[in-house]
């Protein structure tokens, strides 16, 4: 899985598909996007607050987040 950036810890891919495969191991549906430095890359869950609390203990806090949210997603 190619991770391009983290956002509040939480890992960002560059396809959807890498996003979806992710979440199924921390109990995700769907995914949103999320701009890292011009890119637009892909984060598990359906809204950032549902990736956020599904995440909660299961991340490392090594990682700088980047980018911001640029618009919702679906699967």
């Amino acid at each position: 899985m190619a991770i391009i950036g983290y956002v509040d810890n939480i890992p960002v891919f560059d396809t959807p598909t890498e996003a979806l495969q992710y979440g199924n191991t921390s109990g995700l549906v769907g995914y949103h996007t999320h701009n890292i430095n011009g890119v637009i890359g892909y984060m598990a869950g359906p809204t950032h607050g549902q990736a956020a609390s599904s995440s909660q203990g299961s991340m490392t806090s090594n990682f700088i987040g980047t980018g911001s949210n640029t618009s919702q997603g679906g699967y």
